[in-house]
């Protein structure tokens, strides 16, 4: 696609976003399209601190929230091309500890079930939201939250059981969850500025 087509195809992005800012009473947004390997846009729009005034800008950091999951599953997918992890052997193989309240969930969940959201366990939210249990003491705690769903029956979504997963790969990589994106994502795609803490993304532009 040529500079000219981009530019026509983007024609219009500003009062589309400044409009959809206004539709989801949003206080402020950053936007950048990739085409190929290269940036041909990226702007911010409205703020990053509403009373204060900030705008965003194109290097605002933003809460990645849940779209961590999609790095736990690329990492879980490398270490699957490795040889290194099973999509379909069960968890307890690797972590002989495992447990979940459900026997039968213990025995045969895999890395596939916890990533597709199929444990058979509801939200149980309170337990790690704000909580300050360790990554290892939160696996540990699974074996005493009840399903409401019986193993592999339903989609539930399920954040517990990706952090299991995010657990998992960093234990079978002998490192840690956040070092391996960093290794394995976010320094080969240059994501230079994303990082995993809450107080210095308060602190961004």
């Amino acid at each position: 696609m040529t500079t000219t087509k981009l530019s026509t195809s983007l024609k219009g992005m500003d009062e589309f976003i400044d409009e959809q800012l206004q539709l989801w009473n949003g206080v402020g947004t950053a936007v950048a399209v990739i085409h190929k390997d290269e940036v041909v846009w990226q702007k911010g729009y409205g703020y990053r601190d509403l009373e204060s005034k900030l705008e965003v800008t194109s290097n605002t950091l933003f809460a990645i929230g849940s779209s961590t999951k999609a790095f736990t599953a690329a990492t879980a997918a490398l270490l699957v091309d490795q040889g290194i992890l099973d999509w379909d052997t069960p968890v307890k193989s690797y972590m002989k500890d495992f447990r979940m309240f459900d026997p039968v969930a213990t025995e045969h969940i895999t890395i596939r079930d916890m990533l597709c959201h199929r444990s058979g366990l509801p939200r149980h939210e309170l337990v790690w939201y704000n909580s300050p249990r360790t990554r290892e003491e939160l696996v540990r705690t699974l074996q005493y939250l009840e399903p409401n769903q019986d193993f592999r029956n339903k989609w539930q979504y399920q954040n517990l059981m990706y952090m299991t997963a995010g657990y998992l790969v960093g234990q079978l990589n002998e490192t840690s969850w956040e070092q391996m994106v960093q290794k394995s994502l976010f320094n080969p795609l240059g994501m230079n500025s994303s990082l995993f803490s809450v107080e210095k993304n308060a602190t961004s532009t």
